[in-house]
């Protein structure tokens, strides 16, 4: 991003054309360790741009951190789009599909919600757990654009790309399930307060 991830101008690869590789590959895999079990794909890795490459390492990392972020990967079904904030045209689709993650690099024009849109800075903290995707929330330097029906995805997913220290030291956080439901439910009725008060005030 910026100057560090500006590249040529990548294929177009759908979020469609990556679900559809993703299943293709699914065939023959068994037998070959973690990663088999739940692959983390990057479509056209020979062409991939840095964020896409940035963002593949880091979901496969994650995953293979700890039983608990499989098991969160697991739950998760849906497209997140990820922007890249110095450069609006560059933008990948992490595709989550319960048994896999798909990454690849998608036009602009078919960037829709839920997406992120952060600096590579920001992208850097989230990927080597420095900082907090709801902290860069909080202090503006991500951003959001999600439907309310949406809500409750963008925040699991958001909660599994956070790198809490059990997950950097290689353990479980097994015993903190409820306090993260908690927190994520509280997060989810802020969201809805604030959108119900938003279109009150806007029909004055």
């Amino acid at each position: 991003m910026g100057g560090g991830l500006s590249e040529p101008p990548v294929p177009s690869v759908t979020a469609a054309d990556a679900s559809a590789a993703l299943s293709a590959s699914s065939d023959g895999d068994e037998g070959q360790g973690a990663l088999t079990s739940f692959p983390v794909e990057l479509s056209n890795p020979d062409d991939a741009s840095g964020l896409a490459d940035m963002l593949h390492q880091f979901l496969q990392q994650t995953v293979e951190s700890s039983p608990t972020k499989l098991r969160a990967a697991r739950r998760l079904s849906g497209t997140l789009w990820f922007q890249s904030a110095e450069d609006m045209d560059l933008v990948v689709a992490l595709t989550f599909a319960r048994d896999r993650i798909g990454v690849a690099d998608a036009p602009p024009a078919e960037l829709a919600r839920p997406s992120l849109t952060a600096d590579f800075l920001s992208t850097a903290h989230i990927t080597t757990g420095e900082e907090s995707p709801f902290a860069l929330l909080l202090q503006k330097k991500i951003s959001a654009r999600v439907q309310l029906t949406q809500a409750l995805f963008l925040l699991r997913v958001l909660r599994f790309m956070k790198i809490d220290d059990a997950d950097a030291s290689g353990q479980t956080d097994d015993s903190q399930p409820g306090r993260s439901r908690t927190i994520l439910w509280l997060i989810l009725v802020l969201i809805v307060v604030v959108t119900v008060a938003w279109l009150w005030f806007a029909r004055w």
